[in-house]
Order: structure tokens, then C-alpha cells, then sequence
């Protein structure tokens, strides 16, 4: 199952948000639902709904929303293999995200958006979710608690 963070027109909600806090010359928290857009009075109403025309129109041109792979909820839920604060405070180690299946997370890892935490210390990382972290960083996602927010290596506990 896939996952677009992104308007129906498959542009990056972060593009989106761009474009249309440069068209109207204000903060845009997010234009992922058409709900959390508002104006304050008349002319800002106008220039929201021109700047919204102006995406619309130019959607084609922008480059495509990225697919960030979100497995089956299932595969979301991780093992609980110690205590979050001996993983975390234990030994551990930074290794290359491709050889981590298997390994006991010792670092918070919480993908934004949507900014709920995806592992945690002290549980055993698996393929689909190191697959969903990949993706989502590069289709960019943020780790703002990760050691390496690039996610190229993840801090793990080290092996006895």
C-alpha cells in the first residue's frame, strides 16, 4: 500500500505550502486539507483564492510528489525487546541504515510529517519499517530526533 503526502495534483505538500505562502505573502501551515486554509478579511481572501487559481493552474509544470511507501499497519508495529533507557543510555553504535533489520533501535526516530514516532529505544527494527523511513526521507520527510537525520546510518544498540 502507498501513500502520497501531497495535493491531488501530486505536488509535495511542502511545495504547495511554498508556493503559496510566496503567493500571499504570509505563514502557510499547510495546504494538505483544503480545511486548514483561512483569510483573515477581504483581501486576504482574495489573494488565497488567486494564489489557490495559480497553483491549480501551474500544478503540470511543478515536479511530481515523491511515493513514500507506508506499509500495512501490521508491519508498523515493532517488538519491545528492553527498556527504552538501556537502549538508549547502553552502548551503541551508528550503522549503515541497509544492515539495521534485526538490530534494537537505540534513538528515536519520528518522521515529520506526520510527526508521530515511528521507532523507538529499545525495539527491534525491521525491514518495513527501515523501508518506510527510507522512503520518506527521500520524499522528504524530516527526522527532527535522529542522530543522522539523513537516515544513512541509524544508532543501534551494540551487540553483545
Amino acid at each position: 500500500m502507498r501513500r502520497r503526502y501531497s495535493t491531488h495534483w501530486s505536488v509535495t505538500a511542502s511545495r504547495a505550502e511554498a508556493l503559496m505562502a510566496d503567493a500571499v505573502r504570509a505563514s502557510v501551515e499547510s495546504v494538505e486539507s483544503i480545511e486548514g486554509l483561512h483569510a483573515d478579511d477581504a483581501a486576504t481572501a482574495g489573494a488565497l483564492i488567486e494564489a489557490l487559481r495559480d497553483l491549480s493552474g501551474n500544478a503540470q509544470r511543478l515536479r511530481p510528489a515523491p511515493v513514500i511507501g507506508v506499509p500495512p499497519g501490521r508491519d508498523l508495529r515493532l517488538e519491545q525487546v528492553c527498556l527504552a533507557r538501556y537502549a538508549f543510555f547502553g552502548p551503541t553504535e551508528a550503522v549503515p541504515l541497509a544492515a539495521d533489520a534485526g538490530r534494537v533501535a537505540a534513538e528515536i526516530l519520528t518522521p515529520y510529517p506526520p510527526g508521530i514516532p515511528a521507532v523507538l529505544p529499545g525495539e527491534r527494527l525491521t525491514d518495513p519499517v527501515l523501508w518506510y523511513l527510507g522512503t520518506g526521507v527521500a520524499g522528504g520527510m524530516n527526522l527532527p530526533d535522529a542522530m543522522d537525520p539523513t537516515l544513512r546510518t541509524v544508532r543501534v544498540r551494540k551487540e553483545d
